[in-house]
């Protein structure tokens, strides 16, 4: 769904509300470990799903796509670097 989300309407109005939050979630809940069997049981355990998705869909198209607002574009870079 948070794909669908980003992909098809995020991208097209070129502003990325949903995404921000989801990055300023995860940036909140890894200010302390993340337990090992988060969500066993009904996908693939630990963080690294999370970590996938924000690596492959996020930051590795973050720069072929058109943002709005290019501060939000700057935001992203620099959140990481």
């Amino acid at each position: 769904m948070l794909q669908t989300e980003l992909e098809e309407i995020e991208s097209r109005n070129e502003e990325f509300p949903l995404t921000r939050a989801l990055l300023h979630l995860l940036d909140v809940l890894t200010d302390v470990p993340v337990p090992r069997l988060l969500g066993v049981g009904t996908r693939t355990p630990g963080f690294d799903p999370y970590l996938n998705f924000i690596i492959n869909s996020v930051f590795l198209r973050f720069n072929n796509r058109s943002y709005k607002n290019p501060d939000e574009k700057v935001s992203k870079i620099s959140l990481y670097s």
